[in-house]
């Protein structure tokens, strides 16, 4: 090889080596998933939009310790507010995740557990999760989460990879564009539908599309997926931790549409599931377990959907399967003890639910569903001809 040659080479390595730096460097500072925390710089706070990632979600719960976990999927994510008064102090992390699975969450919960040990862990599960068809999205590989990824490997797609470095643009785009991100520092996503330009009935349409049409079409339940639960629980009483289980308060409809798929007996098993699984683990670590159960076709989760052309916003529910942090306020205050205010629906929103009253409570939500549907013609008419 000639001098010529070799010095070409050096040139395109050092360049290179160089260009590499500068992409280490650019991801180190802007940080977009929260992974560092070297260079503090607060024009890019309230900007990084991938706080909601699993790496992110990942990293915000490594920083503990953490009084409270908050897991669950985008309806915990949006519903549930770690800066809630009622927490009365107390350090909460929302460590819920977008489309998620049992796979998945019972791998949070054990890089929780190891972490940063929470005393207290409040699940809003919800049916999808049980879904055999919901496998893993593809950041939970790339995080902290998988715990068969090296540290090495790790860092190098943090500081170098392709996915980092487009959100690092991505932070500085929405800096220069003043444009907020959706999370807040603690996980929680700042609303869904108060940037859109659609009606709530639009929104409730299309969300409702989207199940009939997509999700629920394909869903089969699986027990793999109550096993998870079940090492989920498991988890969390071994370390002493306190869990409480809550089932996400939908709309009314949401639950409509499960029926309308035909699966309403997929989704009294999954109750049914949930209850015997945690008497199981009750009995095994002499801890006890609360399982709640928010859905209904009365109270809050039969709120009135406005009309068409109407751009009224509604008090507890984005759209159908997403509700607004106000009812998850009432949420909290029940699965905490807090006692509810007679305006707020008093104390007939959610219901505790165990293996000696799972029965008795199902036939409730069957009568509650027919009279629900009987007297609300105007919103059933939303489902017309959905996924048929």
């Amino acid at each position: 090889m000639s001098k010529l040659h070799k010095k070409y080479l050096s040139y395109c390595s050092l360049v290179f080596l160089l260009g590499m730096a500068l992409v280490a460097a650019l991801n180190l500072v802007v940080d977009p998933f929260g992974a560092y925390r070297t260079v503090n710089i607060d024009a890019l706070r309230g900007h990084r939009a991938k706080l909601g990632d699993r790496i992110a979600k990942a990293e915000m719960l490594r920083r503990g310790p953490w009084d409270v976990v908050i897991l669950g999927s985008s309806r915990a994510q949006v519903g549930i507010d770690p800066s809630d008064s009622l927490w009365e102090g107390a350090r909460v992390i929302n460590g819920a995740l977008t489309a998620t699975n049992l796979l998945e969450l019972a791998g949070v919960m054990e890089y929780a557990a190891e972490v940063s040990r929470p005393k207290r862990v409040i699940f809003m599960v919800d049916f999808l999760m049980f879904d055999e068809n919901r496998a893993p999205q593809s950041g939970f590989a790339k995080s902290r989460f998988n715990t068969d990824r090296s540290l090495a490997e790790y860092h190098t797609g943090s500081l170098l990879g392709a996915h980092a470095t487009a959100s690092s643009w991505q932070v500085l785009k929405d800096w220069a564009r003043s444009k907020p991100s959706r999370y807040d520092e603690s996980g929680h996503a700042l609303g869904i539908g108060h940037r859109s330009k659609y009606t709530a009935r639009y929104r409730f349409k299309r969300t409702l599309e989207n199940f009939l049409e997509g999700m629920y079409a394909h869903y089969l339940y699986s027990p793999t997926r109550v096993d998870c639960f079940r090492r989920l629980v498991r988890t969390c009483l071994a370390n002493g931790t306190e869990l409480t289980v809550a089932i996400s308060p939908v709309h009314a409809l949401q639950l409509e549409a499960i029926r309308q798929a035909g699966l309403w007996l997929d989704f009294e098993r999954f109750k049914r599931d949930l209850v015997a699984v945690v008497s199981q683990e009750e009995e095994s670590f002499s801890i006890p377990v609360a399982v709640w159960d928010f859905t209904s076709f009365a109270g809050p989760n039969a709120e009135p959907v406005p009309p068409a052309e109407d751009p009224a916003d509604m008090n507890w529910y984005w759209e159908s399967s997403h509700y607004k942090s106000e009812l998850g306020q009432l949420v909290l205050r029940r699965v905490i003890g807090d006692s509810l205010p007679v305006e707020d629906w008093a104390s007939n929103f959610g219901t505790r639910i165990t293996t000696s009253n799972v029965e008795e409570h199902l036939s409730t939500l069957r009568r509650q569903r027919e009279q629900y549907t009987a007297s609300n013609s105007d919103d059933m008419a939303i489902l017309d001809g959905i996924g048929r």
